[in-house]
């Protein structure tokens, strides 16, 4: 996988940090990667759709500083023997907590994994390795905030010249307004959508309320480019 640069060379993205190999496709049985940050970035993979999904949402985040997959924790059964689980996301928040994410779909909270997670979730929190842990299923996926993190990412490659006229479009916003009116200053059409868009992904422009960042999404500054 590799980044293309502005000069359009392409250099390699930073290897995933993943402590154990992620289990192969099949059939039923999806696996995925996404680069994940600014630049080169670095690979974060995922062993199903709905962690690939959540990995997205967890990455666009404006307290995301940091995330990583499959981290290992060792903790003590009700026997006293030492197991490993690994946590599907681990992320950084930008305040420096870490928080400690398992995924995992509705219908499969039942058995062995019902009965462990709080106590693994318990110990976790007392070792003081994470600050929370958190269980994720896909009645938490949020698809406003899921169709966001989607088109976040894919815009996320910079393109130098759309890029210095959605800085200037903003430099010169006061108060509030639609996401298309700055792309019709832009007069660049969907490259400056494209280039806005990089704007709320950098936290420059801000949406007014949780809805699908689209031409019609209101928007404010929230700092100079």
């Amino acid at each position: 996988m590799t980044h293309l640069l502005e000069d359009h060379g392409q250099r390699l993205v930073q290897l995933s940090h993943s402590k154990r190999n992620l289990s192969g496709a099949s059939k039923n049985h999806l696996t995925g990667f996404l680069v994940f940050g600014d630049g080169d970035g670095r690979i974060v993979g995922s062993e199903s759709h709905l962690e690939f999904n959540f990995a997205l949402c967890l990455a666009a985040r404006p307290d995301t500083a940091d995330l990583h997959e499959q981290v290992l924790f060792k903790w003590n059964n009700l026997e006293g023997e030492v197991r490993d689980h690994y946590f599907d996301f681990v992320v950084t928040q930008v305040d420096g907590s870490r928080v400690a994410y398992t995924v995992k779909p509705l219908a499969w909270l039942k058995g062995e994994f019902a009965e462990t997670i709080p106590q693994i979730a318990f110990q976790a929190r007392k070792s003081g390795q994470f600050t929370d842990v958190r269980l994720l299923t896909d009645e938490d996926l949020d698809r406003v905030s899921l169709f966001n993190a989607e088109l976040l990412h894919a815009c996320r490659t910079a393109v130098i010249e759309h890029d210095e006229v959605a800085r200037h479009v903003l430099s010169n916003m006061t108060g509030i307004t639609t996401l298309g009116a700055l792309v019709a200053e832009t007069r660049l059409e969907g490259n400056g959508f494209r280039a806005l868009v990089r704007l709320i992904r950098s936290r420059h422009l801000k949406l007014r309320a949780h809805e699908h960042i689209s031409y019609n999404a209101s928007v404010y500054k929230t700092k100079q480019p």
